[in-house]
């Protein structure tokens, strides 16, 4: 015989529960959890407690667009769940909920793209009340917090290819490349860039060596600052004076970079690249060996025995001990260096032409002197028209000439002394 057991409790139900409330209960978690289809989510929400309509939540929501397209953040606004707002793609949902003493406040953020199952994102309140989505896909995002619900309908944009194109011919006539650009796109551009191309056939010095392919497919851009920032239509100008293809015949084209890096190029132009014009004979060779070396880096060993010869022979050509002494360094940094030096040599021997070009106004004031009076002597011999109009062209070029080099001097530009 065992010990005897004690009886199980028993509740009088008809005592304890006489209008039979036990009932009403039960049915109506039954309802919560079908009003919530079973999602955990959405049955934790709403047994949140603390957050009845007595004690409201306050929703900070805004969109932060990506920082490329220039936008500012927009605050959304409670607007009916059917408005679909329009935003960039990338763009960044931020949500915070709160009470009116901003104590941050737990809920539940879910995401559901269009034609797919909803998802949980996070719930604001499990860091310090905020969450944050990025919005690459149209989706509805649903914001819960105990009885509150706040829907938003997204559809992300992507940012179309831009497309640029050239109005009318280039102008040249100042010195610089001017030309109507219109460049459509959804937001500002990054970068601007015009890439030329060398014209085959057209006539070079004799021993100029032929381009490089690599050259010709990876040309030296020039930098368009004037089409960076918002689309439409303007006249930029671009300074190709420093270029090494400089007074060649080159077809340029136009690429313009939008924020996230995709790209368009316009249709070519056709031009010749404006150069300024050395009158100092040491100053043209320099320039020469430059564009050969810009066109083909394996001229590398003749420019290096060019600029030897011209530091052989300092007397030929009149040359001051300090033009002397840079000579003789470039001239030992070309000897030495490889052809993946080839592209510092080209930007180095730039301001080395314009040192040696101090004395270009003498030398452009003795060619207009050598002009003059070799129409002067023409006049007097009696020679013929033709000769005579020859002679009037070269004077106009030399007069030309001295006025460019005036110009650059800056002497045109100084203010009269006063007695």
């Amino acid at each position: 015989s065992g010990k005897p057991k004690p009886p199980l409790p028993r509740i009088d139900w008809r005592g304890a529960d006489p209008f039979r409330t036990r009932y009403g209960a039960m049915l109506g978690i039954l309802l919560a959890i079908i009003s919530t289809k079973g999602s955990q989510d959405g049955l934790r929400a709403s047994l949140i407690p603390g957050q009845g309509p007595g004690d409201p939540v306050i929703v900070d929501a805004w969109v932060e667009p990506p920082a490329y397209t220039g936008q500012s953040s927009t605050v959304l606004k409670d607007l009916p769940p059917q408005i679909v707002r329009v935003v960039p793609r990338g763009s960044k949902l931020h949500v915070r909920l709160r009470r009116e003493d901003s104590r941050p406040v737990a809920g539940v953020l879910t995401f559901q793209p269009s034609g797919d199952r909803r998802r949980r994102i996070s719930a604001p309140g499990e860091a310090n009340g905020g969450a944050t989505l990025v919005l690459d896909q149209d989706g509805t995002i649903a914001v819960t917090t105990g009885r509150q619900s706040r829907i938003y309908q997204f559809r992300a944009r992507a940012d179309r290819p831009p497309r640029g194109r050239v109005d009318g011919k280039p102008d040249t006539s100042t010195g610089q490349i001017a030309v109507e650009v219109t460049v459509e796109a959804d937001y500002p551009l990054a970068d601007a860039v015009m890439m030329p191309e060398l014209i085959p056939g057209q006539k070079l010095s004799l021993d100029a060596p032929m381009p490089d392919d690599r050259v010709l497919e990876q040309p030296l851009s020039v930098p368009l600052p004037d089409l960076i920032g918002p689309p439409g239509s303007r006249r930029i100008e671009a300074d190709t004076i420093e270029h090494p293809w400089a007074g060649l015949l080159v077809k340029a084209t136009i690429e313009v970079t939008d924020g996230i890096g995709q790209k368009a190029v316009s249709e070519p132009i056709a031009f010749t690249m404006p150069e300024r014009t050395f009158y100092n004979p040491l100053s043209k060779a320099v320039i020469a060996e430059r564009q050969k070396l810009a066109m083909a880096p394996q001229y590398l060993n003749k420019a290096a025995k060019m600029f030897r010869a011209l530091t052989n022979a300092p007397d030929i050509f009149d040359v001051v001990p300090a033009d002397h002494l840079m000579l003789k360094a470039t001239a030992e940094a070309v000897d030495a260096a490889k052809q993946r030096d080839v592209e510092d040599l080209i930007s180095s021997l730039w301001p080395l032409a314009i040192e040696l070009e101090d004395d270009g106004l003498a030398f452009a004031k003795a060619r207009l002197d050598a002009a003059q009076k070799a129409l002067r002597d023409a006049l007097r011999n009696g020679a013929e028209e033709e000769e005579l109009s020859q002679r009037i062209a070269e004077l106009k070029d030399a007069m030309n000439a001295y006025l460019r080099a005036l110009a650059e001097s800056g002497l045109a530009r100084a203010e009269p002394q006063s007695g």
